[in-house]
């Protein structure tokens, strides 16, 4: 009778023992996470990184790991391994939008417009009012590049009514416009974004000079 309570008792302190182990790798991820996102705050990537790596090793399906370590690869332009990084989100985490925003911009980067368009619809399914109009921004950057001038203008509809001061939207709409000859629409949309505070290109200024007969 003695021996059968023993074996119980081992049973349970090994259980115990298991379940504070996990506890203390889950921990160590967490800690690990936030210490390299205190380093990428600082533009420290390559410690921040390592940090990363170190959740990584405790804990292989911590996707707020994954997560980061593609934003310190993105900031350090190795797209690639961000992109790695982001799929791996991704694949843990499937309701993960920002993942999908993200990588949608590395592939926009690519010249991969398709796949770029692609990520952004799935984002903004996931979470159609996004707190950041950056998904609907650049879906419309994206689909201006490829022509489409009146899905792209209303994308960055949508990211201005979520956010009226994004500036990259009145770009983005301002190129639309552009394409399409609406050079009055073109122009107050460049004033929007520089009084926003947003860099226009010279070389788009110029052509929109050039072909509406106007100055500003």
């Amino acid at each position: 009778m003695k021996l059968q309570s023993y074996k119980i008792m081992m049973l349970i302190l090994i259980g115990v023992l298991f379940l504070s182990i996990s506890s203390v790798c889950a921990e160590t991820a967490e800690e690990a996470v936030n210490k390299g996102m205190e380093y990428g705050k600082q533009g420290k990537y390559d410690e921040a990184i390592t940090e990363f790596n170190k959740a990584i090793a405790s804990n292989p399906n911590y996707y707020n790991a994954y997560y980061n370590r593609a934003l310190a690869y993105t900031y350090k332009r190795e797209n690639d391994l961000a992109i790695l990084d982001y799929s791996k989100t991704i694949e843990i985490n499937p309701k993960a939008d920002n993942a999908y925003t993200n990588r949608g911009n590395l592939y926009s980067e690519q010249g991969n417009y398709d796949r770029a368009i692609s990520n952004y619809n799935k984002a903004i399914e996931l979470n159609p009012n996004p707190e950041l109009p950056n998904a609907y921004s650049n879906r419309g950057a994206a689909h201006g590049v490829k022509g489409n001038y009146n899905q792209a203008i209303w994308d960055c509809n949508q990211a201005i009514e979520i956010d009226p001061n994004y500036a990259p939207a009145y770009n983005n709409r301002a190129m639309a416009y552009f394409h399409k000859q609406e050079y009055g629409k073109s122009w107050k949309d460049v004033h929007k974004a520089a009084e926003l505070g947003y860099k226009i290109d010279q070389e788009f200024i110029n052509d929109l000079k050039r072909v509406s007969g106007r100055e500003n």
